[in-house]
């Protein structure tokens, strides 16, 4: 049977309004919506869906959580081909459209929630879900990307810096200005080149050295806030270079932070009458994902 490589990342959930609907509040009030065609919603001209919901109450040491599925339409798709016959096509009632499927683990988590969501480059994106969801409430919710604790460690004794190094992808005037009102004045300064570069891809660097006269302009609490907007997927951030030592004598470190996010791998099975991976078996690898992280003490 032919297998596929999916990844699964690690999400830690926010929100605005902390009096407002929860997390949890979204997926319930999606739950009570029996019609499919009413959980659609329009993302920047990109049609989502929320098409399975399940509530596992807690169970064998494992906390409650509920397996969702979601969905991305697609307009555009590939043709049905056989060995000894031409392509023909793969759809056969304009109802009918193409799709690409995202499971995730929502963990309510006694207030500190957390989700698992497989990864899948053309599929729904972390920062869709986390807008699909908020549309279904009252409140506004943000993801925040798991990086592993060493990594977060080894930045925290950095004392000196003499690099740090950003890039970004497409960054929209809606974020824009929603930093911008955040009054974080270094984020409001790359947010302010990347409106100026019209949204497009662009990298950002500052480069120093060990000694005084030579050094970086950041303390922590910059570098703080650059890993918080990094860590939001809504961001775009593609890579981020953080480099520097504790001391002047020490040898550079150097941090690639994406390469340090909680990230879990699994061969899955492919249905060869489909071409689909199954639901459960996609569940079934979030779960143990799940476990890999909690045996690791990253949730």
């Amino acid at each position: 049977m032919a297998k596929k490589t999916v990844n699964f990342h690690f999400y830690e959930i926010s929100r605005m309004d902390p009096k407002g609907d929860s997390f949890e509040d979204g997926i319930k009030n999606l739950d009570s919506i029996q019609k499919l065609h009413d959980r659609c919603l329009l993302i920047k001209h990109q049609k989502y869906r929320l098409e399975k919901i399940t509530f596992n109450p807690a169970a064998n040491g494992i906390p409650s959580y509920w397996e969702l599925d979601f969905l991305k339409f697609r307009l555009d798709g590939p043709g049905l081909a056989e060995l000894d016959k031409p392509t023909g096509d793969a759809k056969n009632s304009p109802n009918q459209f193409f799709n690409e499927e995202c499971c995730a683990l929502f963990f309510p988590n006694h207030g500190k929630p957390f989700i698992v969501i497989q990864y899948n480059h053309i599929g729904m994106r972390a920062a869709a879900i986390a807008e699909y969801i908020s549309y279904f409430t009252n409140n506004q919710f943000e993801f925040r990307l798991g990086i592993k604790k060493d990594a977060l460690n080894r930045i925290k004794k950095m004392n000196i810096f003499t690099q740090v190094h950003l890039d970004i992808v497409e960054v929209g005037a809606k974020n824009i200005q929603a930093q911008s009102q955040a009054g974080k004045s270094f984020i409001s300064g790359i947010r302010s080149c990347a409106q100026a570069a019209q949204g497009y891809r662009g990298i950002i660097e500052f480069k120093g050295k060990k000694t005084p006269k030579d050094r970086l302009n950041f303390n922590q609490q910059s570098i703080d806030e650059i890993i918080e907007f990094a860590k939001d997927p809504a961001n775009d951030i593609k890579e981020l270079l953080i480099s520097g030592v504790e001391n002047e004598d020490d040898k550079i470190d150097q941090v690639q932070f994406f390469k340090e996010k909680i990230e879990y791998s699994s061969k899955l099975n492919i249905n060869l009458l489909s071409g689909r991976i199954d639901f459960q078996e996609r569940i079934k690898a979030a779960l143990s994902a799940y476990h890999d992280w909690r045996h690791n003490g990253y949730c």
